[in-house]
């Protein structure tokens, strides 16, 4: 349990530092925070003026409207697909959401919760930085924040997935393999270090 607490301490610690980062740059860190909100359980984030997908959110507080006037800016157009991703989860969510309500496996979770036998995500070396910026969403995602004025690339490790399993960058669609490796992965304003388990 204190080893969750851990966790979920960091976790709010992240939410907490992207904040601070806000405040002192805009637009290309509100993207990045946009990104990262697309993870909790009751996720903050808004819809784009009149989406099919979103509906229509008209609050001034919505993430659309710190980008007035450059809908068509790569800022803009990053917000919005992070918004849709998380919709187009909404079955997967409300799938975990419901395990949870069974099991207690929450929705976000440290990666070692997930993959107990990998010895690089185990709690004892989360200091080092190894796995401790990221986390687990649901069984299939792995993410990690970015929450560095303008960082270019991160590096993620990726554990080992049973045979038959493998990992794929959600963004570029690339293999990675069975896991048991540690990438590095560029992080322009659109993107950022998503990962997702295949199934054979």
């Amino acid at each position: 349990m204190s080893k969750l607490c851990h966790f979920y301490s960091k976790y709010v610690i992240t939410y907490s530092k992207i904040h601070l980062l806000l405040l002192q740059n805009t637009l290309s860190l509100t993207q990045k925070s946009i990104s990262f909100f697309s993870f909790p359980p009751p996720t903050r984030n808004g819809g784009p003026p009149d989406d099919p997908v979103c509906m229509q959110t008209n609050g001034d507080n919505e993430p659309w409207t710190l980008f007035k006037g450059g809908e068509t800016s790569p800022n803009y157009l990053a917000m919005v697909a992070s918004i849709r991703w998380r919709e187009q989860k909404r079955n997967y969510v409300m799938d975990i959401q419901a395990s949870w309500a069974r099991s207690n496996a929450p929705l976000c979770s440290p990666v070692w919760l997930l993959f107990p036998s990998d010895t690089v995500c185990a709690p004892s070396t989360q200091g080092d930085g190894v796995c401790a910026d990221a986390f687990m969403f649901g069984p299939d995602y792995l993410a990690k924040p970015v929450t560095t004025y303008q960082q270019n690339s991160s590096w993620v490790w990726l554990p080992a997935l049973p045979s038959g399993q493998y990992w794929t960058n959600v963004f570029s669609g690339d293999n990675l393999g069975n896991g048991a490796v540690n990438i590095t992965v560029a992080t322009p304003i659109d993107t950022f270090p998503l990962f997702m388990r295949n199934y054979a």
